[in-house]
């Protein structure tokens, strides 16, 4: 099932309303059902291994020149809270929960060329980091889980990639 908005319609006609007011082409449609099992089953052990989000910050700072850059001054511990609830929080965006999607159009904002400009380059190593760490840190991991995650993260990825292509056309 896909969720579109049309230019002008009501609040309520969508629960992805927030993320997609006026946004007639980008759409996000929710994961399936044992996608999203597979997925938070999978998050929830990852979160509950040691080093989990430390290791993923190592890989992706080490393997990126741009990653290191823009970490460099970080408080690590914050950011590894920070990320541990946006994962959750693309949970409930791929199940197509309302405050997830509200969470993705603030994360989407704060990654436009106005604020961290995060190019869609950065999202593609950004993932395969995360999954080569998944599979390290998930002693249940698969390839079905891998595939799993990617289900569920990836859509919520093109959807950032796209709010940030029209916000730089409607500069």
């Amino acid at each position: 099932m896909f969720c579109r908005l049309k230019p002008g319609s009501e609040p309520g006609f969508c629960l992805a309303n927030t993320l997609f007011r006026g946004a007639n082409e980008e759409m996000l449609s929710p994961a399936a059902p044992g996608a999203l099992a597979l997925f938070q089953a999978s998050l929830d052990r990852c979160i509950a291994a040691p080093h989990f989000l430390t290791r993923f910050y190592a890989r992706f700072r080490a393997t990126s020149e741009e990653a290191a850059k823009r970490f460099a001054h970080v408080d690590m511990a914050r950011q590894e809270r920070v990320l541990r609830a946006s994962l959750y929080m693309v949970l409930r965006a791929a199940q197509g929960s309302e405050d997830g999607l509200e969470h993705l159009s603030e994360i989407a904002d704060s990654h436009s060329q106005h604020r961290y400009d995060i190019g869609p380059r950065e999202y593609t190593h950004w993932i395969n980091c995360l999954l080569e760490v998944v599979r390290e840190c998930d002693v249940e991991c698969t390839d079905e889980t891998i595939a799993a995650w990617r289900t569920c993260i990836q859509p919520c990825i093109d959807v950032m990639i796209a709010r940030r292509t029209r916000l730089a056309q409607s500069s």
